[in-house]
């Protein structure tokens, strides 16, 4: 299994890019960790975003149902927008992660002209849960993406 540091490490010298914001969780600050990037930091009409979600037990307990939630994506304007491909949500459930263990999960996205038109990004915004002996845990991250034309260039 490829490790976060090893794919992190290869997305660097790839278009893999994408800018990130993390929550703490809400016991130790770190049993579990979500890493969401995407495949590139610009797209336009046409592309097919790769969002790639990472979840590590970063803890010395066992970590038990863990689940990847897919709170929103969206353009900012259009409201909530549907992946072209996602696992489906049983996929997402993972009944036990030992500690050290990560896995990963994968959706696309393809922009469309109303995404341009009606804004200047797209955002993936995705939550891990867990539990452990020790209490619940959670992480959150959002991967963004602006677009490379503005209005006035796809006319």
């Amino acid at each position: 299994m490829e490790s976060i540091p090893d794919w992190i490490a290869k997305s660097r010298s790839s278009p893999a890019h994408g800018r990130r914001r993390r929550a703490s969780t809400v016991t130790d600050g770190s049993s579990i960790v979500l890493v969401q990037y995407a495949d590139r930091s610009l797209a336009s009409c046409g592309d097919t975003i790769f969002f790639t979600a990472w979840i590590l037990n970063n803890s010395e307990e066992t970590l038990g149902d863990v689940s990847l939630k897919h709170c929103f994506l969206t353009d900012a304007v259009s409201g909530r927008l549907p992946y072209a491909t996602a696992p489906v949500s049983d996929d997402l459930r993972i009944p036990a992660l030992l500690p050290g263990e990560s896995t990963k999960f994968g959706f696309t996205y393809v922009v469309t002209y109303t995404d341009v038109v009606d804004g200047d990004k797209i955002v993936s915004a995705m939550q891990v849960r867990a539990r452990s002996n020790s209490g619940s845990h959670r992480d959150v991250c959002d991967a963004t993406v602006r677009f490379k034309f503005g209005l006035a260039e796809i006319r």
